[in-house]
């Protein structure tokens, strides 16, 4: 049975995160008027392998998505320092740069999973307009996936826009503290100030909790350029 959140629930640093999209076209800076959809069919051969570094330890996958109760958890981390947009997987995306142009469009604080080669991108969009938002979505080893989103995705209110079965408690997506829950459809969430202007949220499938939550701490703040 679906547990609704209440006005209560734990919201994180309202920084801005965008979310990996991928735009076409070159190095110009996109317009706040455009937004970016592109569905990525991956190729059966190995992933084109790029410049990111492997999580240590890499968190093993296609584990059960059982919780467990992460006990009094983390505390607010510090501040992190702002990483080069070339940090963020992209693997399969058709523009490179689509983390460059996107925390230059928006006016919050951009972040982006530090995933290793191996994880594929199945789907982005960034929209500048207003506040703005990013979503993007990637696939892992043995059927893992995960999904970000950033900015005004979802403004309602916080119990429509953390959708969970439990609350765990609390964990780090990058230098903020979120809240770990578990999804009714099965996976894990961390929501950071949902059903705000400038929200966060870490949603992935296909592992343990363990794998998800670190994942969630890995994600790094993309530097404004």
């Amino acid at each position: 049975m679906r547990v609704m959140r209440g006005r209560s629930r734990l919201s994180g640093l309202v920084a801005a995160v965008a979310v990996v999209g991928l735009a076409m076209g070159g190095c110009a800076a996109a317009p706040k008027s455009s937004i970016l959809v592109i569905d990525v069919t991956l190729p059966s051969p190995t992933p084109t392998s790029l410049d990111t570094p492997t999580l240590a330890p890499t968190p093993a996958v296609g584990a059960s998505a059982t919780a467990t109760d992460p006990g009094t958890g983390p505390t607010t981390p510090p501040p992190a320092v702002a990483v080069s947009y070339t940090r963020c997987n992209v693997v399969h995306a058709n523009d490179p740069k689509f983390w460059f142009k996107s925390a230059k469009v928006v006016t919050w604080t951009v972040y982006c999973p530090d995933l290793p080669s191996s994880w594929t991108v199945l789907l982005g969009t960034y929209d500048g307009v207003g506040i703005g938002k990013l979503r993007m979505s990637w696939r892992g080893p043995d059927g893992a996936k995960i999904e970000i989103a950033e900015g005004a995705f979802c403004t309602t209110d916080a119990e429509t826009c953390s959708p969970h079965e439990t609350v765990i408690g609390p964990a780090t997506l990058g230098d903020m503290l979120g809240s770990l829950d578990t999804l009714s459809g099965g996976g894990f969430a961390v929501y950071v100030g949902p059903g705000t202007g400038y929200a966060y949220e870490l949603t992935g499938s296909g592992m343990s909790q363990d794998a998800f939550v670190s994942l969630a701490a890995a994600v790094v703040k993309v530097a404004r350029p």
